[in-house]
């Protein structure tokens, strides 16, 4: 399907989610990259985020505020960047929800902080997920994976653990 194929079967075909609190070293890159913004550590930063979109908000889904409350889709995903996984319990949401909404040889996803070390859960995650994906390449630490296969979620439902020996085997 091309775009328009897609925004004919969706009215806001791109989902983004984003929690849009100031964290402690937002101010310093705010101030970098020259946005204006003067809210303090704890904020919203939501006008931010819309006056960044505001050229494609037809087109954009933007939901602020905690994903585990905001985070459904029921929609086939084709391409899924995460730069949101920051605590186990988002990635076992992620891999259980977005997961299987993947498109075999057409969706691709981009783990924003696969290579880093202080979030080892998210290689872990992903490489549970290894047989559904081929590795494509990566950007700093970002990696980018094609699915081959859908994948099921159901390893990441709340009531389903990885043991110790599983997880340091995947890391």
């Amino acid at each position: 399907a091309n775009y328009a194929d897609i925004k004919r079967s969706r009215e806001k075909p791109i989902v983004s989610l984003e929690r849009g609190i100031v964290n402690p070293g937002m101010p310093a890159f705010f101030g970098w990259q020259k946005i204006e913004f003067s809210g303090a550590v704890g904020d919203s930063f939501e006008p931010v985020l819309r006056r960044n979109i505001a050229s494609v908000e037809s087109d954009v889904d933007l939901r602020v505020g905690d994903i585990l409350e905001r985070g459904k889709v029921d929609d086939k995903i084709r391409i899924l960047f995460l730069d949101v996984i920051k605590t186990m319990q988002i990635a076992r949401f992620v891999m259980s929800e977005y997961m299987p909404r993947l498109i075999p040889n057409r969706s691709i996803v981009l783990q924003q902080d696969y290579f880093i070390d202080l979030l080892p859960f998210i290689k872990t995650y992903q490489e549970a997920l290894s047989a559904h994906f081929t590795y494509v390449g990566e950007v700093g630490p970002m990696a980018a994976l094609l699915c081959t296969s859908t994948p099921d979620g159901s390893i990441f439902k709340p009531d389903v653990t990885l043991d110790e020996a599983n997880q340091l085997e995947l890391a």
